[in-house]
């Protein structure tokens, strides 16, 4: 069987038609993916409830324990300079 130039082209110009519509499907699809996967990122914190609490103004004569705890989770050192002002105060 013998096939025409022009018909062999016409197949490999189908082809690579074909080759690129579906590479750029799967661009398009990676690209929302990450974009996707980007966002979710940039979204609410999953501590958003104790982030309200750490942004909320603090009575420092009521609640002692919640501001021992938040600084000992955002500043370590805080946190054994409080005890210590504690101790001295005591």
């Amino acid at each position: 069987m013998s096939v025409s130039e022009s018909s062999c082209s016409v197949w490999f110009q189908n082809r690579r038609t074909k080759w690129r519509k579906k590479h750029a499907a799967e661009m398009a699809s990676a690209k929302k993916k990450q974009d996707s996967e980007t966002e979710r990122l940039k979204g609410t914190s999953d501590n958003e409830d104790e982030d309200d609490d750490y942004n909320k103004p603090l009575d420092p004569n009521s609640d002692d324990e919640k501001i021992t705890q938040l600084l000992k989770k955002h500043k370590p050192g805080s946190a054994l300079l409080l005890h210590t002002s504690e101790n001295d105060s005591s």
